[in-house]
């Protein structure tokens, strides 16, 4: 018997149980009480422990709060991965928390810490941005673990570089030499006699698998291949924006939602002789812009939790989709 099993399910293919919404008679609770919290809000750094709730114990990365019983009030709920759904799978919690109750945690660390703390039972549910790995079946296989799919978003990957170089667009296969260091002064592109400085991120992080598996190495025609030796790893989306930001001739790649109108985002071409296409939620929607991809959350199929459904039917309804949206990314559905 295959304990692994791996599930597309796209739009109306989709089924999950449905948690049956009974009517539930409000309690109201008549608790006056004064509540002392420190560190609420929500500027911990990207990849650290984020929560949903009213207010968040930052210490903790625990929510906390008060008022009318909900269905989900004393059940708990861990989400580990991706920092590219980092922000949206804060928002996600933060609505399902206002309406079902629960305490959900909302952790970083990277697609890889996310499906890692899934096979090890760390974790309910694990946040990636690229696909599971061959290996991490294997793992889940070994550790009795019955992986379930689902996609939740799509994503583009945009490029953007500082602010002094005027180059404008770009094709994949510039981008892949770039990146493994057969260009590396911008002159090569148009652009001024300057060498490249290379952002890219960490080796847990799933956009970063994805850029060395699609870009890098060509959709793995080029298996060799790899980053170069020059570039500068980075944690989070926003070191590569911030550091881009602040300094002449470097480039990086981050996901779609974290563009901003400020930055200097590169058009990209397929080939020499294809359109340029920026990146948007309507190219990515159209399937016209060249560096897109699904988002995901697994679970362990056999061990899914009443929460774990609830929230999972919760980001692909109709208003879970549209927080995806409102954060830059494409719905599913």
């Amino acid at each position: 018997n295959k304990i692994y099993i791996k599930k597309k399910l796209y739009g109306k293919n989709y089924y999950m149980i449905k948690i049956a919404r009974k009517s539930l008679s409000l309690l109201i609770i008549l608790i006056i009480a004064s509540f002392a919290f420190s560190g609420c809000g929500s500027n911990s750094p990207e990849g650290q422990t984020e929560s949903a709730g009213p207010c968040v114990n930052s210490s903790s990365g625990e929510s906390a709060g008060s008022g009318a019983e909900k269905k989900f009030d004393g059940k708990t709920l861990v989400l580990t991965g991706s920092t590219t759904l980092l922000e949206v799978a804060n928002s996600w919690a933060e609505e399902f928390y206002k309406e079902f109750g629960g305490r959900i945690t909302v952790n970083g660390g990277g697609s890889g810490e996310g499906i890692a703390s899934l096979i090890n039972g760390t974790t309910d549910i694990a946040n990636s941005s690229r696909d599971i790995k061959d290996t991490e079946i294997q793992s889940a296989q070994e550790n009795g673990i019955k992986i379930l799919e689902i996609p939740v978003l799509y994503d583009g990957i945009a490029i953007i570089v500082s602010g002094n170089i005027d180059i404008g667009e770009i094709t994949l296969e510039q981008l892949a030499k770039i990146y493994t260091g057969e260009i590396n002064r911008w002159s090569e592109m148009g652009g001024p006699d300057k060498e490249i400085t290379l952002f890219a991120r960490d080796t847990n992080s799933g956009t970063g698998e994805y850029f060395l598996e699609e870009i890098i190495r060509r959709k793995g025609t080029e298996k060799s291949k790899d980053y170069s030796q020059m570039t500068i790893r980075l944690n989070s989306n926003a070191e590569i924006v911030n550091n881009i930001l602040d300094t002449d001739n470097c480039i990086g790649y981050i996901g779609l939602g974290f563009v901003r109108s400020e930055m200097n985002t590169l058009y990209i071409k397929k080939d020499d002789s294809s359109q340029a296409v920026m990146p948007s939620v309507k190219s990515v929607r159209e399937r016209i812009y060249p560096i897109s991809r699904e988002l995901f959350i697994y679970v362990n199929e056999d061990n899914i939790s009443d929460i774990a459904r609830g929230y999972i039917d919760f980001i692909l309804s109709e208003k879970g989709q549209n927080i995806g949206t409102e954060a830059g990314f494409v719905p599913v559905k």
